[in-house]
């Protein structure tokens, strides 16, 4: 992903080490969905929130973007990201994009449909521990919150006002903060270093 190669993008490891489950399990049980850990789950929401906090405090609004791919034999539906994770969502007027690109995955269909949802709103309005609440649940049933993605990729981008800063949590795992000056990167990289992604 092109987000990750860029120099100025920091690679965080929400996790701190520690594992979804309280036991690795040998196979799947009726039990299964009972053992998540519940530190695990603490801590990286911790971590992500931290990371937030942090990064947008001086920030009064923010561009959210919704990243939704879909293949060409899949039904299109309404998203409802807005009432979802957006306060006050019926003040907010949404840009549409789309695009279609050359499916390189090993999926059968030939394109892979992009849609770009991108809102202004005000900082306040997001709901943004919901939001990572549930991105930290999404490949964990039974878990929530959570983002019902069924058939599609979705991801989301928060971003500074001044698109100074871009915070982009891909799952429990992770998140990817990429920003546009050496001074932030290394400032961020001091505080949250103990936190960095080691190939």
């Amino acid at each position: 992903m092109e987000f990750f190669r860029d120099k100025l993008t920091f690679d965080v490891d929400l996790t701190e080490g520690l594992y979804q489950f309280l036991e690795r399990p040998e196979h799947i049980s009726v039990d299964y969905f009972s053992e998540y850990n519940p530190l695990y789950f603490e801590t990286v929401n911790r971590n992500a929130i931290d990371i937030f906090n942090y990064l947008f405090s001086n920030y009064k609004k923010l561009i959210f973007v919704t990243a939704i791919m879909s293949f060409d034999n899949i039904p299109k539906e309404r998203t409802n990201f807005m009432s979802k994770y957006i306060k006050n969502h019926h003040k907010w007027k949404y840009r549409l994009h789309r695009q279609a690109f050359k499916n390189d995955m090993s999926i059968d269909e030939d394109f892979v449909n992009c849609e770009y949802y991108v809102v202004e709103i005000d900082k306040k309005d997001l709901r943004h521990q919901y939001l990572i609440q549930s991105i930290a649940n999404l490949d964990f049933p039974g878990r929530t919150p959570n983002i019902n993605k069924r058939w599609k990729w979705l991801d989301f981008f928060i971003i500074s006002e001044d698109q100074n800063i871009t915070f982009f949590m891909y799952d429990d795992r992770g998140i990817g903060v990429q920003f546009k000056n050496q001074h932030d990167y290394e400032t961020f990289k001091n505080k949250f270093g103990y936190l960095k992604y080691e190939v």
